[in-house]
């Protein structure tokens, strides 16, 4: 693409020179040429060009920064500061139900007595990875009215760990260990239950219960965008981990300094009880809800280092266009400075002559920002094609940059002396 762009903007000036006549070059004066009224047109649209480019990437590149601040800063229902999680797969040595519920307690026994460590807990999904083991429940005294939940079985102290708000009811406790109690999350709750108490109501499922047994309801809690961040909250049941101990777990971790300080801890409590098995990861919560936005990021950041260098590209393209048709009117700049010209009023013309294309520019670039925007809506989260805030950064940070490109060339022009300008003549 470089040598292609290269070869174009070669040739043209090139086809250019073989249609010049020899004889009026001849008569020309190159210190006093300044310029036709096409060449003129021809620098101007460059800008123009330029400006148009630049502003539709800036606008584009804002809509992604914002969306992903607005994934990074939005209510998630839980928190992820000073939180640790470590994944286990556990392999044939624990093929039995009993042999996995005794490792799940000793390592939690051991993560709560661990220095550093506020409350600890355990559940069958890595947060922000999105839905798994979905399903439908109903209610028993309500047959037929049936909803769609991502299902999770999950320890006493998985909710206070994550900081996740209780509605009504409680939470699980030792002493549902051997009870049937399910705990649903605020939207499920009010798609069953709408306005009545939801709390010892029973609800039964397709996969959970293939015994016919029926769960009761013990809490509600507030719905969170565990699954994922780029969605809405999902209805969700959790049940108490002890009724389906899990061959992949993932242990939580809080504690009241960074969570880099528990990462240790965490692989210690494992070991101390299984020395020989397999951490397959263990990481900060902050880490795991940054990579769940890995994409995004990606994204944004190509757009961004695109956009800083389109906007160094434009700012050159002004400051070389202006210091160009600065020098072939050096000799008129004179006149008007030697007529009585003021240098606020070279100023003046000198950014005049680049304020028509940087305006046509950013006109052009809006419009095309909305079209691309309506394209890439499905790509943002919680932002608009058409953002007034981002807007209004992008102008006045091109408007600055302009300026700044061509202050330099103004300056130049508005120092023109005029002697030495006529003598030039």
């Amino acid at each position: 693409l470089p040598i292609w762009s290269s070869l174009l903007f070669g040739i043209l000036p090139a086809l250019r020179l073989l249609h010049a006549d020899p004889q009026a070059s001849l008569q020309q004066c190159s210190s006093r040429m300044p310029g036709t009224r096409q060449s003129g047109w021809l620098r101007a649209s460059l800008i123009g060009m330029q400006v148009f480019g630049c502003t539709a990437l800036l606008l584009v590149t804002g809509l992604f920064s914002k969306s992903l601040l607005h994934l990074l800063h939005q209510d998630k229902g839980f928190e992820t500061g000073h939180v640790a999680v470590a994944e286990v797969r556990l392999g044939t040595a624990f093929a039995s139900p009993q042999s996995r519920a005794t490792f799940d307690d000793a390592v939690l026994q051991n993560l709560r007595a661990a220095p550093g460590v506020q409350s600890a807990g355990l559940v069958t999904v890595m947060p922000l990875e999105g839905e798994k083991w979905i399903e439908g429940v109903q209610r028993v005294d309500r047959p037929g009215r049936e909803s769609l939940i991502n299902l999770r079985w999950v320890s006493p102290g998985y909710f206070e760990t994550m900081r996740e708000s209780l509605v009504a009811g409680r939470f699980f406790e030792e002493r549902d260990r051997n009870l049937s109690n399910a705990v649903l999350s605020q939207g499920l709750a009010k798609a069953l239950w709408q306005d009545d108490n939801p709390i010892g109501g029973q609800i039964i499922g397709s996969q959970i219960t293939t015994e016919g047994r029926k769960f009761t309801v013990i809490g509600i809690v507030a719905d969170s965008r565990n699954t994922s961040l780029k969605s809405e909250s999902v209805r969700m049941v959790y049940l108490h981990y002890k009724d389906r101990p899990p061959y992949i777990a993932i242990f939580t971790a809080r504690g009241a300094h960074s969570a880099g300080s528990l990462i240790s801890g965490l692989r210690q409590a494992i070991w101390k009880y299984a020395p020989d098995i397999t951490i397959a990861r263990v990481k900060t919560l902050d880490s795991q809800l940054s990579d769940s936005l890995a994409t995004e990021r990606f994204q944004t950041m190509v757009l961004v280092t695109f956009g800083i260098a389109a906007l160094l590209l434009a700012m050159l393209g002004i400051y070389g266009v202006l210091s160009y048709s600065t020098a072939t009117r050096k000799q008129e700049i004179g006149v008007r400075i030697a007529l009585g010209a003021t240098r606020r009023g070279i100023y003046t013309l000198t950014l005049g002559e680049a304020a028509t294309p940087v305006i046509g520019g950013l006109g052009a670039g809006l419009v095309a920002s909305i079209l691309a925007g309506r394209v890439i809506q499905r790509l943002l989260y919680g932002t608009q094609a058409v953002d007034p805030s981002v807007t209004i950064i992008v102008i006045v940070l091109f408007v600055a940059a302009a300026i700044a490109a061509a202050f330099l060339p103004a300056r130049r022009a508005a120092s023109v002396d005029p002697m030495e300008a006529l003598r030039l003549e």
